[in-house]
């Protein structure tokens, strides 16, 4: 009895963390100071078989070959940035529908621009056996930092993005509309809440990433939700490729993390020598680039070292192995993403556990499934 008790306890403490949770941050801030009126359950501990069918799902679709290369290096001239009209066409057909240029796709950073090189200044590369590959001074990782100094530095960090799906498209039924609104196949259908259509073009998206310097993106979506938003693979991969973008793919089902910590950290390492320290940023999406894109940029964050690189020794009691201080530590990675990118930013349950689980398995060890993570 004492144990389910103590397990209910480390569930709601990890709950309280996601952004569905009725009382979250984005919550409040959507329906006032009580909240959500929805109580929030997660899905890996109401519905585990669905949970389970999804997870099947997403190893099956990972197991495909997951890096798709640029085409062989071409001077930035070939991909000029697009041009904007001076003025906009006589008579737009919908000034309602989103695209590409009216609003352009928006990218956020997760380091401020102003402070990286201020942290490259001071960052060290850790020792083989350090969880984190670089090693920070405290008080200049992302937490602490607000104001800086002219900063020079021999070593490189590239920046990491958040965008959502380039290229997205919703559907309008209208005759006046352009022919990508009309053949996507988006759940959009029209003006939901008012929110409107949208119909990016793939083209302009990427080109506006590589414009920022991005040189891969980690792309979480697999091929069947890449087609329903109007984004089918083919059209995607030969895009990346013309305008000069790696693109990883982690595909991983809406709401839920990756499929394990150890398979993570793999690709994670290698991001981050083939690009973050060769001063090229990386740009990661989902859907809308908050709750999965944003997990991977968290990780990103905790496995650089820019959340710190210093964990209290590990609690034998409560979280599942893990401490208060390490639950802190996951909460501060959050924030800095909700504040970077959205207060809705690492949705579920399953992925603040995650999280925790990426720590534990970064300091401590803890061994995890290697093919279905399960979050108990």
């Amino acid at each position: 009895m004492l144990e389910e008790a103590s397990a209910a306890s480390d569930v709601a403490a990890l709950a309280a963390l996601a952004s569905q949770h009725p009382q979250s941050q984005y919550n409040r801030a959507k329906y006032g100071e009580h909240g959500s009126p929805v109580p929030y359950a997660p899905l890996s501990l109401h519905l585990p078989e669905q949970f389970r069918q999804l997870r099947i799902r997403q190893r099956l679709t990972s197991q495909a070959h997951p890096w798709s290369p640029a085409l062989p290096t071409t001077p930035d001239h070939f991909f000029p940035h697009p041009t904007l009209p001076d003025h906009p066409p006589p008579a737009a057909p919908n000034p309602a529908l989103k695209n590409s240029v009216s609003h352009p796709i928006n990218i956020s950073t997760i380091v401020p621009p102003d402070l990286i090189a201020l942290v490259a200044s001071h960052a060290l590369l850790s020792p083989p056996d350090r969880p984190t590959i670089l090693d920070l001074p405290p008080l200049f990782s992302l937490s602490h930092l607000s104001t800086f100094p002219e900063s020079t530095s021999t070593l490189l960090v590239g920046n990491f993005y958040l965008s959502s799906c380039p290229g997205k498209k919703g559907l309008f039924r209208s005759p006046s509309l352009p022919s990508c609104a009309q053949t996507s196949t988006v759940r959009l259908d029209g003006p939901v809440k008012g929110r409107n259509g949208v119909c990016r073009d793939l083209d302009t998206d990427m080109r506006r990433m590589r414009a920022l310097g991005v040189r891969c993106i980690v792309c979480c979506l697999d091929d069947a939700e890449l087609e329903f938003l109007g984004v089918p693979w083919q059209e995607y991969e030969h895009a990346a490729k013309r305008i000069g973008l790696d693109v990883l793919r982690l595909p991983i089902p809406e709401g839920l993390p990756p499929l394990s910590p150890a398979s993570l950290d793999v690709h994670l390492v290698d991001l981050i020598h083939r690009y973050t320290l060769q001063g090229f940023p990386i740009l990661a999406h989902c859907r809308g680039g908050v709750g999965r894109a944003g997990l991977i940029a968290c990780c990103w964050m905790i496995r650089l070292g820019l959340c710190g690189s210093t964990i209290p020794p590990q609690s034998e009691h409560g979280l599942g192995n893990s401490s208060q201080q390490v639950l802190s530590f996951v909460e501060t990675a959050i924030n800095i993403v909700r504040e970077r990118r959205s207060l809705k930013a690492i949705e579920t349950y399953e992925q603040v556990k995650f999280l925790v689980d990426y720590v534990e398995f970064l300091w401590y060890g803890v061994p995890t499934p290697q093919e279905i993570y399960t979050p108990v």
